[in-house]
């Protein structure tokens, strides 16, 4: 992991030169010298609480980033210039809080620890993340906060504009398969895609065909570990099995997982990643879909 005091750095340097920054971006990459663990974050523009605070503390500035590691691991947190909060519970060491968060309408409840060493950040506590991540790159804006002192709750709206792209892209670096893949949100969308990137509109599934003889007509199954090119995502089963279907026939290694009300499609697999990506970019020429390279894995 990165050294602690060189993370409040690198994000303070980030919260100063992007105050007027509209997207989320990718910060610049880390390496912890004594462990050569690579780091890679994303992170909100950052923004001002909805209520005005007092002094000293009506300056303070907050966002929301994501990190991850050359290890394959990855974590969440909430950041801010400065902190007085209140409301807290210390459990085992730890200052925790739970608190509300609303991602565009849906209200949830989230749980923050607070960092230690006295740094301004709330980490999204390990059984939260996986949700929180799921709905910073899904939402619009997310709306959340914790006691202040003097201030009860105190609020922050974040804007999640480009938050898929930037956390997409540090996943990526981190060989962490994308928790969401935010190219399409629907159906329609997703139709969309299949034609255009098949040159065929209309294409009819023959409604006996079936995903396991699309897998039986892949030429290559992959094992756990290889890299492949993950080409799209779908929230229906059919257009999956579309593209899996027209790739197959096209004589690909072609294959689809689901997970998460996601259905997955896969195209080849290599032990080595440069192969993989010498191929991902073959396929986006041939057929202008956009695909990610990550490892495999059945689970």
């Amino acid at each position: 992991m990165v050294s602690k005091a060189k993370l409040v750095s690198v994000l303070a340097c980030f919260v100063s030169v992007s105050s007027l920054a509209e997207n989320w971006k990718v910060l610049p990459d880390e390496v912890d010298p004594m462990s050569s663990v690579q780091s890679y974050y994303s992170a909100s523009p950052v923004t001002t609480s909805l209520s005005q605070l007092r002094f000293p503390y009506s300056d303070v500035h907050s966002w929301v980033g994501v990190g991850c590691n050359s290890e394959g691991h990855y974590w969440s947190f909430i950041g801010f210039t400065d902190k007085n909060f209140t409301g807290g519970k210390r459990v085992y060491g730890e200052v925790e809080h739970y608190t509300k968060i609303k991602y565009d309408d849906e209200l949830k409840t989230i749980h923050l620890i607070e960092a230690d060493n006295g740094r301004n950040f709330l980490n999204v506590a390990t059984a939260d993340k996986r949700d929180f991540i799921k709905g910073v790159m899904t939402s619009n804006k997310i709306i959340t906060g914790v006691q202040w002192y003097g201030h009860d709750d105190v609020w922050f709206e974040y804007s999640m504009k480009g938050s898929g792209n930037a956390i997409n892209a540090i996943f990526e670096k981190c060989e962490i398969t994308p928790l969401v893949n935010i190219e399409k949100t629907n159906e329609k969308l997703d139709s969309d895609l299949v034609d255009r990137a098949l040159g065929n509109n209309g294409i009819e599934l023959n409604s006996s065909t079936k995903l396991d003889d699309l897998m039986d007509a892949s030429l290559l199954s992959p094992k756990n570990g290889d890299w492949t090119v993950q080409i799209a995502s779908f929230k229906t089963s059919e257009n999956a099995l579309r593209l899996t279907r027209k790739l197959t026939q096209a004589g690909y290694s072609t294959y689809q997982t689901a997970k998460n009300n996601l259905f997955y499609v896969y195209v080849g697999s290599a032990v080595q990643r440069e192969d993989v990506e010498r191929f991902r970019v073959k396929m986006k020429k041939e057929f202008s879909l956009n695909g990610i390279v990550v490892r495999y894995s059945s689970d």
